[in-house]
Formats: C-alpha cells, sequence, structure tokens
C-alpha cells in the first residue's frame, strides 16, 4: 500500500474522529488502519 494512501486514509479517518466523536464505528476503523498500517502517525496522536 502506498504512502500516499494510507495518508488519505488517515485523513479521512481523522476528520470523521472529530465530526462524529461518538461513532464506534469511525473508532473502530481508525484502529484497524493503525494496525495495518503499523501505527506509522502515532507520533501526531502524542502531540494532542
Amino acid at each position: 500500500m502506498p504512502d500516499s494512501l494510507i495518508e488519505l486514509i488517515w485523513d479521512c479517518t481523522e476528520f470523521d474522529r472529530f465530526s462524529r466523536p461518538n461513532s464506534n464505528e469511525v473508532l473502530n476503523r481508525i484502529q484497524n488502519i493503525r494496525e495495518i498500517t503499523g501505527n506509522k502517525k502515532i507520533v501526531n496522536e502524542k502531540k494532542r
């Protein structure tokens, strides 16, 4: 999977999480993507 596609998926899930923070479906999707991508952007999470 190309990095640019991973970035795009992350951008979409980040937007969904802040738009609908109570959606378990979105949170589960984010977790699945983190597992698939090996937590590439975990650094950004620590900044918040």
